[in-house]
């Protein structure tokens, strides 16, 4: 078929025309509701405590594929910690662990960056260096925080805080503490479902960096630890203050776990929780979460854990939590 010059003309501006209207059709269906849409934390954690909710959790050694899988769904949890501390540092199969989390029907219902679960790490402080570089690979990997345990000065909580943090240019309102992870390789972008440059901008730590989405636990197991306990809140950086079952700082106080001095040290830290505005929390059971949460816990781990699945004690200890979380909502 052959177009007169001005049917071609005629043709041309009308498929331009076509197209200008599907541009600002597509911009203003797209363009504009994301724009106004609120902010979205990526780690649902962060998200549910800047709204003053509660998170429950539970501690993990199976990082397994099968794991992954049963707990990906898990509507009772907000995270897991997976507990390198006192099991094999295997860091390839995290990848595999963490890429079994992702659950794509979750996020087409969901319809949001938001994730299901939030991934923490608790890994060991015994080498500084060592501790540093791993914690940068498991960054990069996609973890979304670290439980810094028996942290015991406000020097190891910021050296701890620095190694989460990205680099940033000098006069940057959010500079300090100089952050000394560098940005590069990882797959951390493609976990948390973003771009490079968007990761860059969410991979910091919250509360001190309002949109960021890594959190950081410091946690009191030692009497040296107790006593510099207002100090290490205070480092910018540490989001909460983290109490464990008692064992731990029961042997350095020379007491066992159910010592009333155990009570003591945990009503201290929620004095300190609530003097520097910090979130408090720790490790719970059926017998003690309700008092734990009235008391002022804001996040609770949940043992014995979720190695093979949730177990049933530490699925009932959730729901007596959640009850109470209803029951108090209702009044």
């Amino acid at each position: 078929m052959r177009f007169s010059s001005d049917r071609r003309l005629s043709w041309l501006a009308a498929t331009a025309g076509v197209f200008v209207v599907g541009v600002v059709v597509l911009f203003l269906n797209v363009s504009v509701p994301f724009a106004q849409e609120p902010y979205v934390h990526v780690n649902p954690v962060i998200a549910k405590l800047s709204r003053g909710e509660h998170v429950f959790g539970v501690p993990v050694t199976d990082i397994s594929l099968v794991n992954a899988r049963a707990l990906a769904r898990e509507p009772l949890i907000d995270y897991i910690t997976i507990d390198f501390e006192h099991s094999i540092l295997d860091m390839q199969q995290l990848e595999i662990f963490m890429a079994g989390l992702i659950d794509r029907r979750a996020i087409r219902e969901k319809q949001s960056l938001e994730h299901n679960l939030a991934v923490f790490l608790e890994l060991p402080q015994y080498s500084s260096e060592m501790t540093v570089y791993t914690r940068k690979n498991a960054l990069d990997i996609g973890v979304m925080g670290f439980v810094f345990s028996n942290l015991e000065t406000k020097e190891d909580a910021l050296r701890l805080v620095k190694a989460m943090r990205m680099g940033r240019s000098k006069g940057d309102p959010l500079y300090e503490p100089a952050g000394l992870r560098l940005g590069g390789g990882g797959i951390a972008a493609w976990f948390w479902g973003l771009t490079g440059p968007q990761y860059l901008q969410r991979a910091d730590t919250w509360p001190l960096n309002p949109r960021g989405d890594l959190l950081a636990f410091a946690t009191i197991e030692t009497e040296l630890g107790l006593r510099n306990m207002d100090e290490i809140a205070q480092v910018p950086g540490i989001g909460l203050l983290y109490f464990t079952s008692g064992g731990d700082l029961g042997t350095s106080l020379g007491v066992p776990s159910t010592d009333p001095a155990i009570s003591t040290a945990r009503q201290s830290m929620l004095k300190v929780c609530a003097a520097r505005k910090k979130i408090c929390g720790g490790t719970v059971t059926t017998a003690n979460v309700e008092k734990l949460m009235a008391d002022g816990y804001q996040l609770m781990t949940v043992n014995p854990g979720a190695d093979g699945g949730i177990m049933p004690a530490t699925d009932a200890a959730i729901r007596v939590g959640r009850a109470a979380l209803a029951k108090q909502n209702k009044k």
